[in-house]
């Protein structure tokens, strides 16, 4: 059960984080004016901060598990920690279109968008053991 949760984890990660470079370019297109914010936008936010809030769901159910070390029980809470701070991030630029704030979302979603992904890479970082010694 926790390895399928596990390898599910994985999986969920790996989209986000095609989701999120997509995000980016979509940002990136906004930015240079090639096209206009939209309703695809607000859509493709919600799809991310779900997809976020999907992969904190399914990492928290194995990593409540007892028996480990204290520094395997310390690089997981590291790991929680740091996503939930990913998808507070995250979940901005969609916060930032429902307000109505478009005239810099580009520039502030770029800078969202990698913020995540800087978390998500530090937090690929922790949770195999890398940043935690």
């Amino acid at each position: 059960m926790m390895t399928t949760l596990l390898s599910l984890h994985v999986i969920v990660s790996w989209l986000l984080f095609v989701l999120i470079v997509l995000g980016f370019l979509r940002a990136l297109l906004l930015s240079r004016g090639v096209c206009q914010v939209s309703n695809v936008d607000t859509g493709f936010n919600l799809m991310l901060a779900f997809v976020l809030d999907l992969e904190i769901l399914i990492g928290f159910l194995p990593g409540i598990r007892e028996g480990s070390t204290p520094i395997v029980q310390q690089c997981r809470a590291m790991h929680g920690g740091l996503m939930l701070l990913a998808a507070v991030l995250l979940h901005l630029p969609g916060f930032w279109l429902l307000r109505g704030k478009t005239k810099r979302y580009p520039q502030r979603a770029m800078a969202a968008l990698l913020g995540v992904l800087v978390m998500l890479v530090i937090g690929v970082g922790v949770a195999t053991g890398h940043f935690c010694h």
